[in-house]
């Protein structure tokens, strides 16, 4: 208990305690999936002079919705929204890791561009519910995603040039995910929150 409210490093990353604010899901973006003013204040409200929080779990791609509501980060609009969020939370003195996130199987329906079914490495449905307008709905039996496809994933290929981290102004970006695609690249990227704090 005694190095609680001691300094340490985290990577390249100087923090004055070791308490981190966890990711929660909040599920407040604006319309279109919009980082917004709230979100820039939640943040605001939590920071400390030199402490992290690591952000609520942030979709690289419409096609990784599981949760409606979430924040993306795949169009140049999101990516301003989310600048007001670092830009606050820096202003006080703090560190933000933004939480990329692909939910692979764990989506509905509702949530994927024109309806389609969600993809994933296979085409196993998973248990429980996704949060969709209407409220939670079960999870659809996602497509297989084929090997031929995976060049085309914009989402990847964007992280791929250019670190989410740094499109939004946060400090790092660590990639999370209910399968292996966008969080095993990042992490051969070396773009990945994990490899810092083990």
């Amino acid at each position: 208990m005694s190095k609680l409210f001691t300094p340490t490093r985290i990577g390249p990353y100087e923090v004055s305690h070791r308490i981190v604010l966890a990711p929660l899901t909040r599920m407040r973006a604006s319309p279109g999936d919009m980082p917004n003013d709230l979100m820039a204040k939640y943040y605001e409200q939590r920071v400390t002079d030199g402490g992290l929080l690591i952000a609520e779990a942030t979709p690289v791609s419409r096609q990784g919705y599981g949760y409606n509501k979430a924040p993306g980060i795949y169009d140049d609009k999101q990516i301003a929204g989310w600048r007001k969020v670092t830009h606050a939370v820096h202003a006080k003195g703090g560190r933000i890791f933004l939480q990329l996130w692909h939910v692979g199987r764990q989506s509905h329906t509702a949530l994927q561009p024109d309806n389609a079914d969600p993809v994933a490495p296979s085409a196993i449905r998973a248990s429980g519910h996704a949060y969709s307008d209407n409220g939670p709905v079960e999870f659809s039996t996602p497509r297989a995603l084929e090997l031929k496809e995976i060049p085309a994933q914009r989402h990847l290929r964007r992280f791929d040039r250019e670190p989410g981290a740094l499109l939004v102004g946060s400090d790092r970006s660590c990639c999370v995910g209910l399968g292996r695609g966008a969080c095993g690249r990042a992490a051969r990227a070396k773009r990945n929150l994990w490899r810092y704090v083990r």
